[in-house]
């Protein structure tokens, strides 16, 4: 049996085990050998990737699954300049309701995102990200085509 989609780890779990699993138990040997595999792995293994990050009319988002830290964020419109990281207390005194039509700048915190002036729009970040998890959205990461035999090990160490 090849391992190149979550589906198939979700049958091999099954395949390979004595016992029934419920698909709930299956996803949780998953997560757990995913949160020992960033652990091991650390920052030698993240990824440079890119999304599209939305805003509200508050100039507010939500960082993609993964991201450790943002390389650039740039609105997404052509001629747009990336916008300029800063901290969340230099973000707070910053006076949102000036003229700027434009966001100069971004302050992160947890996994909130926000801009310096309220805008509500898209924007494209490159960032370095650790492992995304498998799951029914996301069948395949770099990990699972790269070896797949570990993620079936890894599940199967978690069911002990």
């Amino acid at each position: 049996m090849a391992l190149a989609s979550y589906s198939d780890l979700i049958a091999a779990i099954d395949t390979w085990s004595e016992r029934a699993y419920e698909e709930a138990q299956k996803q949780e040997f998953i997560a757990l050998f995913e949160a020992d595999a960033n652990l091991l792995l650390g920052s030698a293994f993240e990824r440079k990737t890119s999304a599209t990050i939305a805003t509200d009319a508050t100039g507010a988002g939500t960082l993609p699954s993964g991201c450790v830290r943002i390389e650039s964020l740039t609105r997404s419109v052509t001629g747009s300049l990336p916008l300029k990281q800063i901290d969340w207390a230099s973000l707070i005194q910053r006076n949102p309701y000036t003229d700027a039509d434009e966001p100069s700048a971004f302050a992160l915190k947890g996994t909130a995102i926000k801009l310096d002036t309220p805008t509500e729009d898209n924007f494209d970040a490159v960032y370095w990200s650790r492992l995304t998890g498998l799951s029914d959205s996301n069948t395949v990461n770099w990990l699972l085509t790269e070896a797949p035999n570990v993620y079936l090990f890894g599940c199967r160490a978690a069911q002990l």
